[in-house]
Parts: C-alpha cells; structure tokens; sequence
C-alpha cells in the first residue's frame, strides 16, 4: 500500500517537472519598414540604415515601420523618437500613445516623413526603445530640385533673382539683344513655366524653346532680350523667369525735340501733332 502512494506523488512530481511553465513565455519584437519600391518588409536591427528615396524639395516621402511581436508572451514599446540633433526634415507621424504593449502575433505601425526643404543630404537617428532596451536605426535621405544660376551679356555678368539686367544703351529705331545664361546647378530637374518680360520696347526673343522647358542637373539654356526703343527716355521693365524676378534697366538714346509757340511772351507749349491756336484777327 505505501509503495502504490509513493509512485502516485512520484508520477504527479514528474508531471510537474514536464509540464511548460506559460508563466516565463518570452516576447519576440523585431523592427522592420515597408520599402516604398517593392513593398517588400525589410528587417532592421540595431545600428542598420534606413534609406529615403530621393525625394524633390517641397514635397515628402513617408515610410512605414513596423514593430512586430513574433514570440509568445507581450512586451512593451516604451518609446519611439527621432534624435534630438536630427533636421526638421525628418517627422513622426501615426505615432500611439506610448508606452504601449505589443501582444503575440501583433504589430505596431509608424510613420518616418521626409520633407526636404534644401537640395541635399540628409541623416538622423532614429531609437526605439523596446522594454528598456534601445534601439538605433540610422535614417538616410537626400532632397532633390534644381539650383538655377544666371549670367548675361558678352562678359557673363552674374544676376541674381531680384536684381537689375542692365541693357546697353540703343538709339531710337534701332534693337539690341543681350543674351542670358540659364544653369541649373542641382541635383534635380528644373521645369521653367514661363519666361516673359514687360516694359516698353522689351521683347523675349532666340528662344529655341517656348516655355514651358525643362532644364536637366547641369544643363543650361541660353535666350535673349530684345530692346528696340521708340522715343529717347530711360526704360524700366520686369523680366519673369520661371518663380524668379529681376528688373530691367535701359536707356534709348536719340533728339527729343520740344515745341512751343507764342505770339508773345511767354511761350506756350505744344506736344507733337499738337495744334496751334491762333488769336481772333480783325
């Protein structure tokens, strides 16, 4: 009898020992983001890069990441945040109220934005602190858009946006035409919407493409400004190229006759094809 009781708390004993303790199951998150060509999940561990594709300045790009839970007990995101030395180029969005937990199976998702306002690089941290354990994602983008510069005249005299386009001085009757240099510095396409000028006696002309035209990385195009004066007078005008502005000065050159009339003084002036009044007579 006391054999058969000491194999039954033996049995009972073993069955404990056999038995999975849930109380110790483990949490799995692991961090990965959605690539914005593919849609594929990439997987992110600790110090890896998360590239941006190459975005215009003005606009964003947006990637998700997403924090899944692949093991068998919950664990807690404490807390998500860009570093604090990263440009304002980069914002989270999509965020939760945090600390969070993340359940088996589950997943949390979030938003990186890239909004460049500049053409050029970029580079932030991103950390992830995971149940006191951070993790650190180094974000990589680049903004892109065009950097037009502009010269003008036989000396390639730079001008920049706001400034004044001097024109050679040109006899009533007659045209000159000054050139303008046209680049685009950036790493972007540049598109030029229009490119006009107003004032008296101011032409665009030797445009070989009407606008609107595009301008590649490196590439540049040439117009020119026609001034073709009707009456001798100092000439002002406005010349628009794409988004940016810049005045025009320029001076005709010629007589400019007066004329008065009077059959005693003082004399009364007259404008051309004016008429002359003369006294009643008797």
């Amino acid at each position: 009898m006391i054999r058969c009781v000491l194999v039954a708390v033996l049995a009972v004993i073993g069955s404990m020992l056999i038995r999975p303790n849930t109380a110790t199951a483990a949490a799995n998150i692991s961090l990965g983001y959605i690539d914005p060509d593919t849609n594929n999940v990439i997987g992110l561990r600790d110090g890896a890069t998360l590239p941006f594709p190459k975005t215009a300045v003005g606009t964003s790009t947006a990637v998700t990441l997403i924090a899944a839970n692949a093991g068998t007990g919950a664990d807690a995101i404490d807390s998500i945040a860009i570093s604090a030395a990263a440009p304002p180029a980069f914002q989270l969005a999509n965020l939760p109220l945090l600390p969070t937990s993340i359940s088996p199976s589950q997943q949390l998702r979030f938003v990186v934005r890239f909004s460049p306002q500049q053409a050029q690089l970029f580079s932030a941290v991103l950390l992830v602190s995971i149940n006191g354990q951070v993790t650190s994602i180094h974000l990589q983008a680049q903004g892109v858009g065009p950097q037009f510069t502009y010269a003008y005249g036989p000396d390639a005299s730079p001008l920049s946006p706001g400034g004044t386009l001097m024109l050679p001085d040109t006899a009533v009757g007659q045209t000159s035409r000054t050139s303008l240099l046209i680049k685009n510095n950036g790493n972007g396409d540049g598109q030029i919407a229009t490119a006009a000028v107003s004032g008296e006696g101011l032409a665009v002309s030797d445009l070989a493409i009407p606008a609107p035209f595009t301008i590649p990385p490196g590439g540049a195009q040439t117009i020119a400004i026609a001034f073709t004066p009707t009456q001798p007078s100092v000439v002002s005008g406005r010349l628009t190229i794409g988004t940016d502005t810049f005045a025009i000065a320029a001076i005709a050159l010629g007589p400019r006759l007066t004329y008065s009339y009077g059959f005693s003084s003082p004399s009364t002036s007259i404008d051309e094809r004016g008429s002359v009044i003369f006294p009643p007579q008797r």
